[in-house]
């Protein structure tokens, strides 16, 4: 697809981003809306979410009901579409090296290939074993205990650094190296489900190793009762910034742990995690910063300021509804 026709919806609404576009982000905008516009069941949320922003086109396997294969799933499509999509698909499942990959890179191509897994694809469960295992070999690992704490927004390992727009103050990592949110909730949801699917009670135990440790950087601020704000990262640098979408891939990654090994503690935990989003948007914040951010609070506008990976965070939103089986979470995605 030409970037001239993806590109159509700016990184944000913010001015210094007038000339910002990302093609992921933008088709994330698009097909959030068809998607979450359709009501569609699970598989609205494997569509995005697993597949759109790796293979970089729509594969919205938007439907109600569960497809048995890939054909099925893409059979209302056009044909021209769905040759696109199996010959991508085909592309994606083919084996390769991972060496050098970030762990962003290696949670997406989790999340494509545990949808494919899922609808039988030939060679996907083979994709999967390797992204799961690539994300364990690559988790930055406490110094004191050796366990798994999450990953680094850095492809190579580099030092513990304040880290965030504006963050100031000192520095203070486990591992000596920064481990964020957004990395971290995805590779724990790439791994909760991984390990379930792949009868892999080792690669679960590491997701759930990442999970305890951020559970200990929840943020002591929280505006609401009984919600949840886990920290951008374990910079101390960071221990004062909410980040919304941060937030939301940490509860993502919580409810897959939850669904995975049907753990109600895991579910609560997402499920208050939500209430934290909630509770921004009742609150007149449609921003990428929370309320409590000192960025928010110094910067005006920053509560319509509206990037548009917001529209991705409405799917992760929207999936962790369902998990929940929460009409209201749901309903929330919409806003």
């Amino acid at each position: 697809m030409p970037f001239e026709r993806v590109c159509r919806y700016r990184c944000s609404d913010f001015p210094g981003d007038f000339f910002c576009c990302s093609p992921g982000y933008s088709l994330a905008a698009v097909f959030g809306v068809v998607c979450i516009g359709r009501k569609s069941g699970g598989f609205m949320f494997s569509l995005i979410s697993r597949l759109m922003l790796y293979l970089g086109f729509a594969f919205f396997l938007c439907s109600a009901t569960r497809a048995a294969d890939v054909s099925a799933s893409i059979a209302d499509l056009s044909p021209t579409a769905q040759a696109k999509l199996t010959s991508s698909i085909k592309g994606f499942l083919r084996p390769k090296p991972i060496e050098g990959l970030s762990a962003g890179d290696l949670g997406w191509q989790c999340q494509a290939a545990l949808t494919l897994a899922e609808l039988n694809a030939e060679g996907a469960t083979g994709r999967l074993t390797t992204a799961a295992e690539g994300l364990v070999a690559k988790a930055e690992r406490a110094r004191s205990t050796g366990k798994a704490i999450g990953w680094s927004a850095l492809e190579e390992k580099g030092p513990c650094v304040p880290a965030g727009p504006g963050a100031k103050g000192p520095a203070a990592c486990a591992s000596g190296a920064t481990v964020y949110g957004f990395q971290s909730g995805l590779g724990i949801a790439c791994l909760a489900a991984a390990g379930a699917k792949l009868a892999r009670p080792e690669i679960t135990a590491t997701a759930r190793d990442i999970m305890a440790y951020w559970n200990k950087h929840r943020m002591t601020k929280a505006p609401c009762k009984d919600c949840i704000y886990f920290a951008m990262s374990d910079s101390a640098a960071d221990q004062e910034r909410y980040v919304r979408n941060m937030n939301l891939f940490v509860a993502f990654g919580a409810s897959e742990l939850g669904k995975a090994g049907k753990d109600p503690e895991m579910l609560a935990i997402a499920r208050n995690t939500m209430r934290a989003d909630m509770w921004e948007r009742e609150n007149g914040n449609r921003g990428y910063l929370g309320k409590l951010d000192p960025i928010w609070i110094a910067r005006a506008g920053e509560a319509d300021r509206i990037e548009n990976h917001a529209a991705f965070t409405a799917l992760l939103i929207d999936g962790v509804g369902k998990t929940l089986k929460d009409p209201a979470i749901d309903r929330h995605a919409l806003t």
